[in-house]
């Protein structure tokens, strides 16, 4: 319960700081110092931080980066979040552009939802806000 009288049952929980684009909202030119694979939890401490907010109330997790499709094996990752006790809605937040080849392992590891981020349908534009390909982005769709 909060301040305000509201019960917090979500937890948005990034894996990675590292992103395959560059949304002019998110990184910033120069911004730097954000990729170091050093300062990311571990898959083991990531279900131990999840397995600690599930035992307080949490049941929904919502796994976002930079891009979580970039952290090796992430399918593993959901699978292990999938077994704790609690959890009934896990979901994913991705640009999508790498969700194509993931997408069945994802579903079967667990994941309920994804949420994509879809900056424009205008390729010439989508590039100018996020750097990359919206082609790459439908294909994951």
């Amino acid at each position: 319960m909060d301040p305000f009288g509201r019960h917090i049952d979500y937890l948005r929980l990034s894996v990675t700081d590292k992103c395959n684009m560059r949304c002019f909202y998110c990184l910033p030119p120069g911004f730097k110092n954000f990729e170091v694979p050093e300062h990311w939890l571990t898959f083991d401490e990531v279900s131990r931080v999840v397995n600690a907010f599930t035992s307080l109330g949490v049941s929904r997790v919502r796994i976002t980066g930079g891009e979580p499709l970039l952290r090796k094996d992430l399918p593993q990752l959901v699978a292990q979040l999938h077994n704790l006790p609690g959890l009934t809605d896990l979901s994913l937040s991705t640009n999508a552009a790498l969700l194509e080849p993931y997408a069945i392992r994802l579903k079967q590891a667990g994941i309920t939802r994804v949420n994509i981020s879809l900056d424009s349908l205008k390729p010439n534009r989508f590039k100018k806000i996020t750097g990359g390909s919206l082609k790459h982005t439908l294909r994951g769709l």
